[in-house]
C-alpha cells in the first residue's frame, strides 16, 4: 500500500522524538488495564471509560492508604476482589502495619503486574484517628483545584460549514475543586461540545452542562452524603446501577465490586442521578442508604408529542438535538439496607421511578416487551458470602409487572494462582428497568439466559492464564435480531513476565451471534450467524530509563449470507519523563488496514487529565498523537495533545455532521491545571 505524504509526516514526527527518550517513564498502567477490558468486549463499541478515568486522577491526587483497613476505596477501582482485600488485612493484622509499598510483595496474591498497576494511587502511612472538622482546618488544610481546556478539530465538519451546528467548532468546559483529604468535596463544572452554542442561540446562560456536587465522609453516623449529581451501584448491577464499571476484577467474571453511593463524572452528560443520597451507620455492621433524584433527561417526541425514546448522546448541536433537551424529568427515589460482617454481605434494594410523561416506543417487531409506562418499581436482593476461598454471590429482582431476573455464581481459589467461576443468568423477556447494568451479552436487562465459566491458572515458565466461555440465547426477537437466538462468547489471555523489565501479553477472542441478514427484502426476516475472531499480541519492555509498548491486533469476520473481511492494527507507545525538567511525553504511531467496519478495531490511548480517549480504527491508514504535559512551580500544569488520523484514498473522514473532507484529521487539546 502506498502512503501519501501526511503518513510521511507522521512517521518523521514520531521518529524525531524516538532518540530524546532517554529516561523513560512507565506508561499508563490504567490506559493499558482499560485497553484489556475493551478487547475483552471484541466488536462492542467501549463504554464509558471517563468516570473511571476520573476516578483513577482522584487516587492519584489523594491516595489510599493501605494501612487503613475500614475503608474500601480500594475496590473502587476493580482491581482487587474481597478475597485478596481480606489477605491483606490479614497480614496488617499480624505482622503491623506497612512501611512501604514494596512490602506488598511479601503479602499473599500480590504479584508485580499488579502493584505497580497500584503503585499510583496507594501510599503506606501510620493512620491517624479522623481530626474534628472545623472551618479553620478546612480553609488551612484544603486543597484547591481550577481546570481550563479547550480542544477543536483543524478541519471544519459539515455541521459547520453547511451552517447545521448553532455554535463554534471549540470544544470548552472549565471546572473548580475542593477537597479536604477524604472527607469533604466540592464540585462544580460546566462544559459545551464542539457545535453547541455558548451565550447565545439556544444557550442564553452561558455553557450548554453545568455540574455541581458536594459531597461528605464519615461524619458522625453519616458514613457517606452527597448532595447534587452522584451515581448509585449495588449488588450485581441488576437492580439499581448506574455511571460505568468492568464487571469482573483482573479481567475474570467474580461478581460486580459495588461503590454504592459515587460522585458522578464531572463532564458526562447522561445517565447521571441529580438531588441528595446518604448512607448511614444504623446498627452494627448494617447500613442504610436512602437517595432521591429529580432530573432533566434528554427523549425524543414524536409528531403527536409523544416520548418515544430517550436520548444519551448528550449533544445539542442542530435544531432536531436541541429540540431532545431536557424534554423529560425523571423522579427516583428509594432506599438500600446492607449487612456487612466481613465473610457475609446481604443487601435489599427497592427503588421507584416516576417520569413525568409516559414512554411509548414506537412499534417494531422486537420491542413488543419494552417498556411502555410513566412509572416503574424495582425491588431485589443481593448477597456475597466468602469462605475460605470459597465466594458465592448472586443477586435477584423484580419489576413493577412481576417479572424477574436474576444472576447468581460461585468462584473457588484452588492452591494459590488458580481460580475457576461458574455463574448463570436468567433477565425474563417481560422485565424492564431503566437503571441496570448487570452483565449481558445483549443490550439491557431481559431476554436473556446463559452460562459463565471462567478460568484463570499459572502454566508452566510463570505464564498467567485466563479462559472464558459465556454461551447465551434470547427467547424472543431483539433489536437486530427478528428471530429467537443464541451465541458463543470465547475468551483466552496469556501474559508473561518475561523479566523484570518485560511483560508479553497474548489475547484471543471468538464471539459467535446472530444477526439479521443483509441485502435481503425488507419484507423478510431472516437471520444469519456471525463469527468474529480476534488475536492480539502486545510486549511492552524497559531498556535502562525507556520503556516502551508494541502492540498487534488481527480480526477475521465471517456471516453465513454475508462476504468476509479482515482488520489488522499495529503501534508503538513511548512515555518519557525528563530527568531534570517537569516535562512528560506520550505518544503513538499506529499503522491499521482494515477492510470494512464489521472488522473495526478499538484500542485506548492516552489523553489529558480526567479523560479517557478511545479510537475506533477502520479503513486504511496511520495515526498519530502527541501528549505532552509540563508542571510549572509544582502547582500549575499544562497538558496539550495533537492528534493526527489519515486514511489512504479517502475522500472524507466521519459521517453525517460530523463529516470532514480530505484523507485526513486533526486535533488538538489543551489543559491547564492550577492546584493550590
Amino acid at each position: 500500500m502506498a502512503y501519501p505524504k501526511h503518513i510521511t509526516i507522521g512517521i518523521l514526527l514520531w521518529a524525531i522524538f524516538v532518540p530524546y527518550l532517554q529516561a523513560q517513564q512507565p506508561p499508563s498502567k490504567w490506559v493499558e488495564q482499560i485497553e484489556q477490558w475493551i478487547e475483552s468486549t471484541g466488536d462492542e463499541a467501549p463504554a464509558n471509560y471517563e468516570e473511571l478515568g476520573e476516578i483513577y486522577e482522584t487516587l492519584v491526587e489523594t491516595p489510599i492508604n493501605l494501612n487503613d483497613t475500614t475503608s474500601s476505596r480500594l475496590t473502587q477501582l476493580h482491581l482487587i476482589d474481597n478475597y485478596r482485600w481480606r489477605i491483606l488485612k490479614a497480614y496488617i493484622e499480624m505482622y503491623g502495619q506497612l512501611y512501604s509499598v514494596d512490602e506488598l510483595y511479601l503479602v499473599n496474591l500480590f504479584d508485580r503486574e499488579l502493584i505497580e498497576m497500584m503503585r499510583p494511587i496507594v501510599t503506606a502511612q501510620p493512620v491517624e484517628p479522623p481530626d474534628t472538622l472545623s472551618l479553620r482546618r478546612l480553609l488551612a488544610l484544603g486543597r484547591h483545584k481550577i481546570t481550563l481546556g479547550a480542544g477543536s478539530s483543524f478541519e471544519q465538519a459539515r455541521g459547520f460549514s453547511e451552517g447545521h451546528y448553532e455554535g463554534s467548532p471549540l470544544k470548552l468546559y472549565t471546572r473548580y475543586d475542593y477537597r479536604y483529604r477524604d472527607r469533604i468535596r466540592l464540585s462544580i463544572s460546566a462544559k459545551k461540545d464542539p457545535g453547541e452554542a455558548l451565550f447565545s442561540g439556544s444557550q442564553q446562560r452561558g455553557f450548554d452542562f453545568y455540574s455541581a456536587f458536594v459531597e461528605l465522609r464519615n461524619i458522625g453516623l453519616v458514613r457517606q452524603a452527597i448532595a447534587g449529581r452522584y451515581h448509585l451501584q449495588w449488588g450485581q448491577g441488576l437492580t439499581l446501577w448506574t455511571g460505568f464499571a468492568p464487571y469482573g476484577i483482573d479481567d475474570i467474571s467474580v461478581g460486580r465490586q459495588a461503590r454504592g453511593i459515587c460522585n458522578a463524572s464531572a463532564y458526562t452528560e447522561y445517565g447521571y442521578l441529580q438531588g441528595v443520597a446518604a448512607t448511614l451507620s444504623v446498627f452494627r455492621n448494617t447500613e442504610l442508604s436512602l437517595f432521591y433524584s429529580n432530573a432533566a433527561r434528554d427523549a425524543t417526541r414524536n409528531n403527536d408529542g409523544q416520548i418515544v425514546s430517550l436520548s444519551n448522546s448528550g449533544l445539542h448541536r442542530t435544531t432536531t438535538e436541541i429540540a431532545k433537551r431536557n424534554a423529560l424529568r425523571e423522579q427516583l427515589y428509594g432506599l438500600h439496607l446492607q449487612y456487612d460482617n466481613g465473610r457475609l454481605l446481604l443487601g435489599a434494594t427497592l427503588c421507584h421511578t416516576l417520569l413525568s410523561d409516559s414512554l411509548h416506543p414506537r412499534q417494531y417487531v422486537y420491542n413488543y416487551h419494552a417498556f411502555s409506562s410513566n412509572q416503574n418499581l424495582n425491588a431485589g436482593i443481593d448477597f456475597n458470602y466468602q469462605y475460605r476461598r470459597l465466594s458465592l454471590f448472586g443477586e435477584g429482582t423484580l419489576s413493577l409487572n412481576g417479572a424477574p431476573a436474576g444472576i447468581a455464581g460461585v468462584s473457588m481459589r484452588i492452591g494459590e494462582s488458580d481460580i475457576v467461576c461458574l455463574s448463570a443468568r436468567h433477565y425474563d423477556v417481560d422485565h424492564q428497568n431503566l437503571h441496570a447494568a448487570p452483565m449481558a451479552r445483549t443490550s439491557g436487562v431481559s431476554n436473556e439466559q446463559a452460562v459463565n465459566l471462567s478460568y484463570q491458572t499459572v502454566l508452566p515458565l510463570s505464564v498467567k492464564a485466563l479462559v472464558e466461555a459465556d454461551l447465551y440465547r434470547s427467547p424472543s426477537l431483539r433489536y437486530g435480531v427478528y428471530a429467537p437466538s443464541s451465541g458463543a462468547y470465547l475468551r483466552l489471555r496469556l501474559s508473561q513476565q518475561l523479566t523484570q523489565h518485560c511483560l508479553i501479553k497474548i489475547n484471543y477472542l471468538s464471539h459467535s451471534k446472530p444477526h439479521n441478514a443483509s441485502n435481503i427484502p425488507t419484507t423478510t426476516y431472516l437471520t444469519e450467524q456471525t463469527l468474529r475472531r480476534q488475536l492480539s499480541a502486545s510486549i511492552q519492555y524497559e531498556l535502562g530509563p525507556l520503556r516502551l509498548r508494541t502492540h498487534l491486533a488481527n480480526c477475521w469476520y465471517s456471516s453465513e449470507l454475508s462476504s468476509s473481511s479482515n482488520g489488522f492494527l499495529i503501534y508503538e507507545d513511548l512515555n518519557y519523563s525528563a530527568p531534570s525538567i517537569p516535562l512528560q511525553l506520550s505518544t503513538r504511531f499506529a499503522l491499521f488496514d482494515i477492510d470494512n467496519y464489521n472488522a473495526r478495531l478499538f484500542a485506548a490511548e492516552s489523553d489529558i487529565a480526567y479523560q479517557i480517549a478511545t479510537t475506533s480504527y477502520y479503513g486504511q491508514g496511520f495515526r498519530f498523537y502527541l501528549v505532552a504535559r509540563y508542571v510549572i512551580a509544582s502547582s500549575i500544569q499544562i497538558t496539550a495533545k495533537y492528534a493526527i488520523t489519515t486514511r489512504v484514498n479517502a475522500s472524507s473522514i466521519g459521517s453525517g455532521y460530523d463529516q470532514t473532507p480530505g484523507d485526513h484529521r486533526q486535533q488538538w487539546k489543551l489543559q491547564l491545571d492550577w492546584k493550590f
